[in-house]
């Protein structure tokens, strides 16, 4: 498994839309860059908020049909969104681009030092052998655990402009064709925070990634409820990382009291995230996958 790390202007661009926009899927809504960035920025003109308005709808009518930031990874965007969106929409996205160009770029130009220096120093990390041994070890385990081959493509991951300046966060390739992609939204985290905790962050969306192809199908099928599976399946990729057993054992993090982020997927307390690391830790330990037995056992501790 080999990765590649990337700066792309207009992949970012998409991003900051995207986000000021308020727009939800595949990559979140995050508001603590909007309200960081508008500090930064100033009040925005009555156009510029016409235009994200603008962005929002477009964005809309193609709602899981049409994913439009996956044009953005493309040398020349515009070029792939012809084939995906009217000409009038194109030309729109086109002027709502252009609104927004001098703000992005004020943003853009402050964090790209610190893009450029995590690039470089991620590349590095990743080749030194011991890192490629913890890469091989990961790989099998996933393998074995979720089920599932890994592709010997090259992981493409994708480093985004964030607000925060202690943030690592994470999204994996959803509405992409390319299932190997990351997006990893860390410009302003300074190197000499945890690049162990960065690590652990590619490797939980790499799991997302590697996860669809049995395990998710599997809890829908036990389930029958897709938000509670989906609720689930986070809460099993987190038991392994960048919280959970392997970056334990692995990546000096020290055991969570709680796999919930604020919440974010329900109540979760310390004994209950104890129990469901364990779990985890067990099936690694007697090399099983994940089964009927191992949802069943993950709804109790629930």
């Amino acid at each position: 498994m080999k990765f590649k790390f990337v700066i792309s202007k207009n992949v970012n661009f998409y991003f900051f839309l995207h986000n000021l926009a308020k727009c939800e899927w595949p990559w979140p809504y995050r508001s603590w860059n909007n309200e960081v960035w508008k500090k930064e920025l100033g009040n925005f003109t009555q156009t510029e908020k016409k235009a994200l308005q603008q962005f929002k709808k477009i964005y809309k009518n193609y709602f899981l049909k049409v994913y439009l930031g996956k044009s953005f990874l493309a040398k020349n965007p515009w070029k792939m969104l012809e084939k995906e969106i009217s000409q009038k929409e194109v030309k729109e996205l086109k002027n709502i681009f252009f609104v927004w160009k001098k703000k992005f770029e004020e943003i853009y130009k402050k964090d790209l030092l610190n893009l450029r220096r995590w690039k470089e120093e991620l590349t590095k990390e990743m080749k030194k052998p011991n890192r490629v041994v913890l890469i091989d070890l990961f790989k099998k385990t996933v393998e074995n655990l979720y089920r599932v081959s890994f592709s010997k493509d090259i992981t493409s991951i994708y480093l985004i402009l964030c607000g925060r300046n202690n943030a690592c966060g994470g999204e994996r390739g959803r509405g992409l064709e390319n299932s190997r992609s990351i997006f990893l939204e860390l410009s302003r985290r300074p190197l000499d925070m945890s690049i162990n905790y960065v690590i652990g962050v590619i490797f939980h969306e790499i799991t997302h990634n590697y996860s669809r192809y049995y395990v998710q199908p599997l809890l829908f099928k036990v389930l029958k409820n897709k938000k509670k599976a989906r609720r689930l399946e986070e809460l099993i990729n987190r038991s392994l990382t960048p919280i959970g057993i392997f970056s334990i054992k692995f990546l000096d993090k020290e055991l969570p009291s709680s796999l919930a982020v604020k919440n974010d997927i329900g109540e979760i307390n310390s004994y209950q995230t104890i129990q469901i690391i364990n779990l985890t830790a067990e099936y690694i330990r007697l090399n099983k996958s994940i089964d009927v037995k191992y949802i069943k056992k993950l709804i109790e501790i629930l």
